[in-house]
């Protein structure tokens, strides 16, 4: 039902979800990946919000 929204929002916010928002974007192989991991927007925006302390662990292209 998530999947049908117009617009879906993420908001990760400070250095304890560092980890989280890693395992997420970039689960390790052969890691089970979170259940927000399964959100696809079908027709619809995925907005993220993130503060630079929660995306410490992401790699920057």
């Amino acid at each position: 039902m998530i999947n049908m929204a117009k617009s879906i929002v993420f908001l990760a916010t400070d250095e304890p979800k560092a980890e989280v928002l890693l395992n997420m974007l970039e689960p390790a192989q052969g890691e089970d990946t979170l259940p927000v991991a399964m959100v696809r927007a079908a027709q619809g925006i995925i907005h993220w919000f993130v503060t630079r302390d929660a995306a410490r662990l992401l790699k920057t292209n």
